[in-house]
């Protein structure tokens, strides 16, 4: 983050398309003196959690001044994120609002308290901080009486609101306010930075990382994505609403032009055939003439999204002069490689993955004697996997297990596990489970989880606190995995070491779609088909 621009600069950089000079003047102003107050409550408080440098402090005054523009104005952003919490967990504040709590006013300092606990770890990312923080009611109290007055007597209309309250005819009028809300507005910007830092944009491919950040990132803000926020603020018929949501499931592959459908000086469509699914898409272009990047005969690697019957390019795309002789081996490659991928436009082959998922979980079941099976250590659990897998194999081919072996190049031990390093070596307990429906997860020090899941906060280790975090937060391991395991040793840790106010079922999952979001979107099986077309 910057360290050393101001609320009006920041302002100004993430208004909506077409804002009024005066409003952004406005705004930064009401940031700027918002900045200051912040600053003095911040210090009055002087806990090092709350430490910020002056560019974060800047950052996230304008960010509090724009929630308190929305709540305001009633732009929908905050009020979308509030009612999707509570179709989830039946509150809107979760951590912090009950029912028979007193209601929420506009600028109530429970909302700017449950902001404040949910956008920290971006600036702290290695504390783990209790949403009843002292410098969080603090802050959020002194939020609440700020922006009352120096809202006091403002007109309600906001350029965020206008410009979401556009067209959405087309799919691009809908994908820039994608683009808006993801890397500019107040609820998503920062998890944006973060995303950037994470997966540096490969070959200045900008677009192409910011495409997988709006249509594919699911956020702390509940789980919820760019796409489950946008979807709930515009005004669209819930068949609309549906389809948007759908987005993160990108058809991405490699298609051949077909034609390209002119009117007059501009290319209004053209017609591809995706050479994975071998079906024909009809792509929305309305583009001029002269610039068209596209020509029959080309190939082009890139993803569509649906849009009111059409399709419309998501991201960035790859032209090839021409489609190779060959293109099975581009199909083959595909199926066998981005299986996750291939399994949203080739529901036959899901079918496929889906029925071998479900024999894979009834015989990992038959041979540990359950969906979770534990280990004393790393050898010892990829002994048994081998053992597994020799015995699938046998069953499987019989009297012809010799010449399947010699085919693939394997012998009787079968094939090499490529388990991680840590996971072979570790000698503090291995747990592997099979996620019905998907596939297998494993976990290294699983007896320091057993014993972290039962004690207080006060009696966790650093290596306790290490795994139990992992445990929770990591993307490797599935709510269903958490939920299998609390099960049989319970939860109380994992409340301990987040400070749930109760520690109840609701409030654990909220944690677990939290920081887990994508496991709650449409999933599929976490197998390739070989020699499958």
């Amino acid at each position: 983050m910057s360290n050393a621009r101001r609320p009006g600069t920041i302002v100004v950089e993430h208004r909506p398309p077409g804002a009024p000079p005066r409003e952004t003047q406005a705004l930064g102003d009401i940031a700027h003196r918002w900045r200051d107050e912040l600053v003095r409550v911040l210090t009055e408080i002087d806990a090092e959690a709350l430490a910020l440098e002056t560019g974060e402090v800047a950052e996230l005054a304008v960010a509090m001044t724009e929630l308190a523009e929305d709540l305001h104005s009633n732009s929908g952003l905050w009020r979308a994120l509030e009612t999707g919490n509570h179709a989830l967990f039946g509150t809107p504040l979760p951590l912090i609002w009950r029912a028979g709590n007193p209601a929420l006013a506009t600028f109530d300092a429970r909302r700017f308290q449950f902001f404040l606990h949910s956008v920290w770890w971006h600036f702290k990312p290695d504390c783990i901080m209790s949403v009843a923080h002292r410098g969080f009611v603090a802050v959020a109290s002194r939020a609440g009486m700020f922006f009352t007055e120096a809202f006091a007597g403002r007109f309600r209309a906001s350029s965020v609101a206008a410009f979401l309250g556009t067209a959405n005819r087309r799919g691009w009028e809908v994908k820039r306010k994608l683009v808006w809300l993801g890397t500019h507005g107040f609820l998503l910007r920062f998890a944006f930075a973060d995303y950037l830092t994470r997966h540096p944009p490969k070959d200045a491919d900008a677009i192409g990382t910011t495409d997988d950040f709006l249509c594919q990132e699911c956020t702390a803000w509940s789980g919820f994505g760019a796409l489950d926020l946008l979807a709930a603020v515009l005004d669209l018929p819930e068949e609309d609403r549906t389809v948007l949501r759908g987005w993160h499931e990108r058809h991405a592959a490699f298609y051949r032009v077909d034609a390209l459908h002119a009117r007059g000086a501009e290319i209004e469509t053209m017609s591809v055939l995706n050479l994975i699914n071998d079906q024909p898409y009809s792509v929305r272009m309305e583009f001029p003439r002269g610039r068209c990047p596209f020509a029959p005969g080309q190939m082009v690697f890139g993803s569509l999204v649906p849009w009111r019957g059409e399709w419309y390019w998501s991201g960035g795309q790859k032209c090839y002069p021409q489609v190779p002789s060959d293109s099975s081996v581009i199909k083959r490659t595909m199926i066998e490689k981005n299986a996750s991928i291939i399994y949203r436009y080739r529901p036959d082959l899901a079918e496929r993955a889906r029925q071998s998922a479900v024999k894979h979980h009834a015989d990992f079941v038959r041979f540990y004697g359950s969906d979770l099976a534990v280990f004393a250590d790393g050898l010892t659990a990829a002994a048994a996997q081998q053992r597994h897998w020799r015995e699938q194999v046998e069953a499987k081919m019989g009297a012809d297990t010799p010449a399947y072996l010699a085919k693939h190049g394997l012998d009787r031990t079968g094939p090499k596990l490529s388990w991680p390093k840590k996971l072979i070596e570790c000698r503090r307990g291995v747990a592997v489970f099979y996620h019905e429906g998907e596939g297998v997860e494993m976990m290294a020090d699983f007896d320091v989880l057993r014993s972290a899941l039962g004690k207080s906060r006060e009696a966790l280790s650093a290596d306790e606190v290490e795994v139990l975090q992992g445990f929770v937060e990591s993307s490797a391991i599935s709510p269903a995995f958490v939920r299998r395991v609390i099960r049989e040793h319970g939860s109380g840790g994992i409340a301990a070491l987040y400070y749930l106010p109760i520690g109840d079922a609701a409030e654990l999952e909220y944690l677990l779609r939290r920081f887990k979001g994508f496991y709650y979107r449409r999933r599929f099986p976490n197998i390739s088909l070989l020699g499958a077309a």
